[in-house]
């Protein structure tokens, strides 16, 4: 299991995909104000974020943002309009797939004033799919650590 929460190795299971496409929210504001601005976006790398800590706090085992595995030495960045983790900059839709139980990972994802509450009321597309089974590749990026050194206890 240590190699799977690394992010080392290609994980499967139940889990849910959560589709979130700004495309026509960003219509509705270019109407309103009457032009379209390519660099006005809606969803930001915080909300992602915070989404990401919404499906953990409710059994996620394993979380993915546009194929980009998220472990626990991740960054995720703005770089305006679009978002970056780990180096990669991914865009609108966001497709964030979760391991875990179907039920419990989607009805905490409506938690009041969470993620998906924040944008209730604006053409946010939110789709969020149940499966038996997601499919999440591993950690993509080289994890090169300076300081933490392997540690091996002389208590027996």
């Amino acid at each position: 299991t240590a190699n799977v929460l690394a992010g080392l190795t290609p994980v499967k299971g139940k889990g849910i995909t959560i589709v979130l496409d700004e495309s026509k929210a960003r219509e509705k504001i270019a109407l309103d104000a009457g032009y379209y601005d390519s660099n006005v976006f809606i969803i930001s790398a915080i909300d992602i974020m915070t989404l990401i800590n919404e499906l953990t706090l409710n059994g996620a085992e394993v979380i993915s943002v546009n194929e980009q595995r998220i472990t626990s030495l991740s960054s995720i960045v703005a770089v305006e309009p679009k978002i970056q983790i780990d180096g990669v900059t991914i865009a609108a839709p966001y497709t964030i797939k979760a391991i875990g139980n179907p039920e419990s990972l989607s009805s905490g994802v409506y938690l009041k004033s969470g993620m998906i509450d924040k944008y209730k009321g604006i053409q946010l597309d939110i789709s969020i799919t149940p499966s038996d089974e997601i499919v999440i590749q591993d950690y993509d990026a080289s994890v090169n650590l300076q300081y933490a050194m392997p540690y091996e206890s002389e208590v027996q």
